[in-house]
């Protein structure tokens, strides 16, 4: 678990474990300056004027959903962390609403520290927790045809579950269990549009958590 607060124009995160690979990922993203990480890894703090959980920064947005920018910013710094995060062999189970904090009004982070997994072999890992029941619609389709912990999912299931949130942040009025390539035609031929066609391909081996 964690808490995190502002003070005197820093963002103070205080894990109640080591969090060596998290810390080491936000050392590297290029959004957050000044970044200073505790000897065990056990807070890390950094440059930032606000700080807010998801759901506030959701509920700020009118009822058509956010913009394309703040669309695309979740793209880019949630997608960056996650990368990191892989280049030190981990990833998260699920990407929970709950734990995404907003920094700057612009900036998001994922602080799920008990969705934090190593991965295996052939890019898998192993959840052995059923997946958050309330954020179904932000799941992979591989996900529904789980019927027994501990069960082998490809860490590319993850790429969809961040895709899903960013298009129901987009469309909230969109039914993300019946997914339309059409869902996504206010933003044709967008580098987001492609990066959220890249992440939603049904089978995991064929997704990529890519901008370009």
């Amino acid at each position: 678990m964690y808490s995190y607060s502002l003070s005197n124009g820093r963002c103070m995160i205080t894990f109640t474990t080591p969090q060596t690979q998290l810390c080491y990922a936000i050392t590297q993203l290029h959004f957050l300056h000044s970044v200073l990480i505790s000897h065990k890894a056990t807070s890390c703090s950094f440059l930032a004027n606000s700080v807010c959980t998801f759901s506030s920064y959701i509920k700020n947005h009118n009822i058509h959903g956010i913009t394309y920018e703040d669309a695309l910013s979740l793209a880019t710094t949630l997608g960056t962390q996650l990368f990191y995060m892989e280049s030190q062999n981990h990833t998260f189970t699920f990407l929970d609403t709950k734990h995404i904090i907003v920094l700057d009004n612009q900036y998001f982070l994922y602080l799920g520290t008990q969705h934090l997994v190593e991965l295996e072999y052939h890019n898998t890992f192993l959840l052995t927790t059923p997946l958050p029941t309330h954020q179904r619609s932000y799941l992979a389709p591989e996900c529904y045809q789980i019927t027994q912990l501990p069960a082998s999912l490809h860490k590319h299931s993850l790429y969809y579950n961040l895709a899903a949130l960013i298009v129901q942040c987009l469309f909230p009025d969109k039914n993300l269990r019946e997914f339309h390539k059409e869902f996504l035609l206010p933003i044709e031929e967008t580098k987001l549009y492609w990066f959220l066609l890249r992440c939603l391909e049904r089978e995991p081996i064929n997704r990529r958590c890519l901008l370009i």
